[in-house]
């Protein structure tokens, strides 16, 4: 924290009245309020609670249906022919989760939730079923 503190302290003066760094960084926020008593600081909100889903990511149930409905959605979204099939059936487009922010994992969760019944209605319908039987053998235990 010390360090953290030296290098901020170089940059804040009288004219600087406000820090926010992230929740690494809470011990170097207090430090330089105490160097600096004009200064106010916070730890970004947005940043711990990513940090808290990151998380909550890891717990082995989350880290399951989170996989699972991944591939499902991945799966989708990929393929021009269920792509298709889904849009027929929904006006609900199915969010992927992005690579950097765990937030988003939760955001196309609640998408699928939403969206559940249509779900339900692409897996029982025929043309989904005459799509698997049309797929490779290899192929369609990943489309099930």
């Amino acid at each position: 924290m010390d360090y953290i503190t030296n290098i901020m302290a170089k940059h804040v003066d009288e004219h600087v009245d406000f820090v926010c760094m992230d929740g690494a960084c809470a011990g170097a926020v207090k430090l330089l309020m105490t160097r600096c008593p004009w200064l106010s600081g916070v730890v970004c909100t947005t940043h711990s609670l990513d940090l808290l889903l990151e998380d909550i990511g890891k717990l082995e149930f989350v880290k399951n249906a989170t996989s699972s409905v991944k591939r499902v959605v991945q799966y989708i979204r990929s393929h021009h022919a269920t792509l298709a099939l889904w849009r027929s059936i929904s006006s609900c487009e199915l969010k992927a989760p992005g690579d950097t922010r765990f937030g988003t994992h939760f955001i196309m969760l609640e998408r699928v939730l939403r969206c559940r019944a249509d779900l339900v209605r692409l897996g029982r319908s025929q043309e989904f079923a005459d799509y698997i039987a049309a797929l490779p053998a290899d192929k369609r235990s990943e489309a099930k």
